[in-house]
């Protein structure tokens, strides 16, 4: 019965919809085609910003109605249906799957007696959310039609509103409780309840200077409503001060427990998942939380190096690489875009959405308003986006308002120019750091560095000599000669502490030190048969191949000379097992270990 009933429902809802929509205020963004919770979001933090620069006080009041979905009277929305058109047949089916409906209790096993269902919307329900719509859709019209509370320029944005989210906005107390009386008046007249205790009034000041508490005695019937200074609204926490960290703060909590709750699946550097697995799941589940509402909130400077810091540190344990690993490293092997770069790409994002929003729509009647009105050193967002617009060599705002390109065009065209722009830019700074020039500094955002890929055949086992092959790229892996180097001890010595004959450096750990030749001597003899193969196609150009380079990434043989037979750098790199160079470094890397921890064991 259930499967039949949402079949019903979603014949129902393809002939009902269009017609609640075409009565929907243009203050209602929730469960609407082309619109998400952002763009509700999006009036409120427009709104803050226009009285930022206005350097006024606004205050926002968030209404929270106890059960909304359950307390909705089934006499108030069928009539509410019937005025909006829908009738006969369709308002019959309708009145038939809500009206004489009962329900049971189930608990320990025993069932309870039928009881009458009188009022609520199906919980799941496919109609549900329109019909919620239409239902408080008379508080939005009446809103707008009074003219009271927040307004950009001569546009209204008083009541943003997201299925039952509703917030009311004003710079003045007086209009604020006016507008509350309003929505608590329609509570009562269609019986339903606010809740004065979790609704609240949030102001917002124009600037970080200690400022006293409003006193205006803000109330819902005879309840007084708290004064916060921060609360969350659409998954965003918002804050009385502006550019506060507090909501990256936040972002990075829920972005933390995300990593937590997915360790147990093996979302962890050492002993975990492969790096392909870890970075897949890491950008489906873990991005997703941190990045959430920052196409709004827009940090810069510090707010943004508060993300930045935790994304890095995600990705350098992820590849099981140290936290002194170079920045660039960190990108070229994981395929990871900038946090913001992919900030970024989130504005872009919701600036499409609005520019394909239809002409009367309330966010591009403001895009327009304020792209012609604002100067450059404004607060608004669209300045923002003009910024970005420029900073990636894209078309201009208000061209792209006119234009309503396709939202696949768009999304391809910005992630080709925001990679473009990031690639120059991670690559130019890889030349920067001595100790990767041994990697190969490709960057190529969204795909992974062929040091980390896997071959098909012994994957887990690849998978565990992956990170010591990182670390000898990325020039965090330590020897003698680079402690010695970064060492404040005068007296220690870069001498290699397993055969004592000369200095440790990636040279004599990788190709001379005696005490390695039998571990080094099977692989390493073969690699120099393919090293030779390599040299005599270089020197038709004068040049020579470096053992070293290649054993520790071949791919770059590749970029240097684009004719040599890549069968042979991919041999060298994971496909033979008899010649792979990352097994080469592991049994390098295990055995110096093991002689280390025997030598540490005779000394104590």
């Amino acid at each position: 019965m259930p499967i039949l009933l949402k079949l019903i429902e979603s014949v129902a809802k393809a002939k009902v919809q269009p017609k609640i929509l075409k009565e929907q205020n243009r203050l209602q963004r929730g469960f609407t085609e082309n619109s998400a919770p952002m763009n509700c979001s999006f009036f409120i933090e427009e709104f803050i910003r226009e009285c930022r620069d206005a350097g006024k006080i606004i205050y926002i009041a968030l209404l929270d109605a106890k059960s909304a979905f359950d307390v909705v009277t089934h006499e108030s929305i069928l009539r509410k249906l019937y005025i909006a058109g829908v009738d006969g047949l369709l308002w019959k089916l309708i009145h038939s799957l809500h009206m004489d409906s009962s329900s049971v209790v189930k608990f320990n096993g025993l069932i309870s007696e039928p009881f009458s269902i009188c009022q609520g919307v199906k919980q799941g329900g496919i109609l549900s959310a329109d019909l919620y719509k239409l239902y408080i859709n008379n508080l939005l019209t009446d809103i707008e039609h009074s003219g009271l509370g927040a307004k950009i320029g001569s546009i209204c944005c008083a009541a943003p509103t997201c299925a039952d989210d509703v917030a009311l906005m004003s710079d003045n107390p007086e209009e604020l409780q006016v507008l509350i009386n309003m929505a608590y008046n329609y509570s009562r007249r269609e019986r339903y309840k606010l809740q004065p205790v979790k609704s609240v009034i949030l102001p917002v000041y124009p600037n970080r200077r200690k400022q006293q508490e409003p006193s205006f005695p803000w109330s819902i019937g005879n309840s007084i409503m708290p004064i916060v200074s921060q609360t969350t609204h659409m998954g965003v926490l918002r804050t009385s001060k502006p550019d506060d960290p507090n909501p990256l703060y936040e972002n990075v909590k829920k972005a933390r427990r995300a990593m937590y709750s997915l360790m147990p699946a093996g979302l962890h550097g050492k002993n975990g998942l492969d790096i392909q697995s870890l970075l897949h799941i890491f950008n489906i589940y873990v991005i997703p939380v941190l990045l959430y509402g920052l196409e709004l909130v827009t940090p810069t400077g510090k707010n943004l190096d508060i993300i930045d810091i935790f994304h890095k540190k995600c990705i350098k344990q992820l590849l099981s690489l140290p936290t002194s690993t170079a920045t660039p490293a960190i990108y070229i092997l994981s395929g990871q875009l900038p946090i913001e770069g992919q900030i970024h790409k989130k504005i872009l994002s919701l600036f499409g959405n609005i520019s394909r929003q239809p002409q009367n729509s309330l966010e591009k009647q403001i895009a327009y308003r304020q792209l012609l009105m604002k100067t450059d050193d404004s607060h608004s967002w669209f300045i923002i986006v003009k910024t970005i617009l420029a900073k990636y060599n894209l078309p201009s705002a208000l061209y792209l308002l006119d234009s309503q390109i396709q939202k696949l065009k768009w999304k391809t065209m910005v992630n080709k120019e925001v990679s473009k722009y990031w690639k120059h830019f991670i690559e130019g700074h890889c030349k920067l750091y001595p100790s990767l020039k041994y990697l190969n500094s490709q960057y190529i955002p969204g795909k992974t560095h062929v040091l980390v890929n896997l071959s098909a055949s012994n994957s887990m086992q690849e998978a565990m000599r992956i990170p010591v092959k990182l670390r000898i790229a990325t020039g965090s892996y330590i020897l003698m000669a680079d402690r010695t180097r970064h060492s404040k001890n005068k007296g220690l010595l870069a001498t290699c502490p397993l055969c004592q004959t000369s200095d440790e450096t990636l040279e004599h750990f990788l190709l001379l030190c005696p005490a390695l030749s039998n571990q080094r001597k099977s692989i390493l003899s073969n690699i120099q048969l393919l090293h030779e193969k390599l040299s005599i196609q270089f020197k038709h150009n004068g040049s020579e191949v470096d053992l070293i380079q290649v054993i520790i990434d071949s791919s770059t043989i590749g970029l240097l000379e684009p004719s040599c037979d890549n069968s042979i750098l991919m041999d060298i790199e994971f496909q033979s097992r008899r010649l792979c160079s990352r097994r080469l470094c592991f049994l390098l890397h295990t055995s110096r270990s093991r002689i280390l921890n025997d030598i540490d064991r005779t000394s104590s």
